[in-house]
């Protein structure tokens, strides 16, 4: 007896192929791309698959309203000087006797002309061009002008400057007679034996004596009557 096997039949699987289709964006991949310099940042355009940021160390942004103002390295002493400087006249009045400089962060001008004037005369053309006498309340100051003068060739040497110091007598004591309320002296540098006047019967104002050869240190101050001619002066803008 023949024995028959049953053979099953071999079938063939093909296993399902799909298709993935790949279509690329339409719009490119741009990366911003952030470049940040301290306070101003600044971006380009770059294809690339992520974003960079690179951050740079600057100087620090001034201000626009301060630029306009200053420039790197001007002070507040500078912008001052330069402001006095803007406001102070070439001659006080137009009056080529009276040239004006900027000392410090303060117009001075100084009378030069062959007029010599007593105080009261001297007080009312300082005031006639908007200044008044000078007023020396530091010992800077003094300095300043004591070494102004003594330098400009055409100042000395007939040095003699009236200044609004004056004698009180209601209050017994020098004081400066420019814009009231008089203030008192806070400084002074009165020459040896001064002030040595008679307070009680006239009326005394002081003077600054440039004429060589002065000692700064020995003290410069003088005092004279006030209707003394002969004098030049020393006005200062007031602000």
């Amino acid at each position: 007896m023949t024995s028959e096997t049953s053979e099953t039949p071999e079938t063939n699987i093909t296993p399902e192929t799909t298709r993935r289709t790949l279509t690329p964006s339409t719009q490119p991949d741009t990366t911003r791309r952030t470049i940040t310099p301290s306070s101003t940042a600044t971006t380009e355009n770059i294809s690339t698959s992520k974003t960079i940021t690179t951050t740079y160390s600057t100087f620090p942004v001034t201000d626009p309203i301060s630029t306009e103002e200053s420039s790197p390295g001007t002070t507040d002493s500078t912008l001052t000087t330069t402001l006095a400087e803007e406001k102070c006249p070439e001659f006080l009045q137009d009056d080529t006797s009276v040239p004006c400089s900027t000392i410090g962060t303060q117009c001075y001008c100084f009378y030069k002309g062959i007029s010599q004037l007593t105080w009261t005369s001297a007080d009312q053309f300082c005031r006639d061009g908007s200044m008044t006498l000078l007023t020396i309340e530091t010992l800077e100051e003094d300095q300043s002008i004591f070494d102004h003068v003594i330098s400009s060739s055409e100042l000395v040497p007939n040095g003699l400057y009236w200044t609004a110091g004056k004698y009180s007598q209601g209050n017994d004591g020098w004081e400066w007679a420019s814009n009231e309320p008089f203030e008192p002296f806070s400084y002074d540098n009165w020459g040896v034996g001064e002030p040595n006047g008679d307070y009680t019967t006239d009326e005394y104002c002081a003077y600054a004596n440039f004429s060589p050869p002065q000692n700064f240190s020995a003290g410069y101050w003088y005092d004279n009557l006030c209707a003394t001619p002969g004098f030049k002066f020393i006005c200062e803008q007031n602000d």
